[in-house]
């Protein structure tokens, strides 16, 4: 059996494997759909995991399987990456710097702090996270959130005030 320490480590994330389910509502309807990872770091001090850098990349914005024709999904992508959503044209990246990462009593569950950022919009975020570093040193990290729409500047109105996100990285 082969353990492996990291030391002071970052570790780049795996951008094929590793990425961003969101879910939008409309009354009673959702949207929901993927964004991929532009790059990742992971830091570690040990096998202690410490903080981070992950950028999104914006334009790979996928939606799902709509019920609706696929002219709809297209028309839904044009309006997503418009002003009224993420502006995607003027800003492609959005980005997360995880400030503090604190074990918890659970195993392999952490606290996550850190600041997003998104459009214009700077937000500081918390949610808890399931990291699990495997003898080998590869590293598997989940981690559920939601966000409110106005804190993120999105101006349309005729949708749900939160989002739904969830976030898989490999390392």
């Amino acid at each position: 059996m082969y353990i492996t320490y990291f030391v002071n480590m970052q570790k780049e994330i795996d951008k094929e494997l590793s990425y961003v389910e969101w879910k939008g509502y409309q009354g009673d309807k959702s949207h929901t759909g993927r964004l991929r990872f532009a790059r990742g770091t992971l830091t570690f001090e040990g096998k202690k995991p410490v903080g981070g850098t992950l950028e999104l990349d914006m334009d790979s914005l996928a939606i799902d399987k709509m019920e609706d024709q696929p002219k709809d999904r297209e028309d839904l992508r044009k309006h997503l990456r418009s002003p009224d959503f993420f502006e995607i044209d003027r800003y492609p990246v959005a980005e997360f710097e995880i400030e503090e990462v604190m074990p918890t009593a659970s195993a392999k569950k952490y606290s996550i702090i850190g600041e997003l950022k998104v459009k214009d919009q700077t937000i500081t975020i918390s949610t808890m996270a399931n990291i699990k570093v495997t003898a080998h040193g590869t590293v598997s990290a989940d981690a559920k959130l939601k966000l409110d729409k106005n804190d993120l500047n999105i101006a349309y109105e005729d949708i749900d005030d939160i989002l739904t996100i969830k976030i898989h990285l490999e390392a």
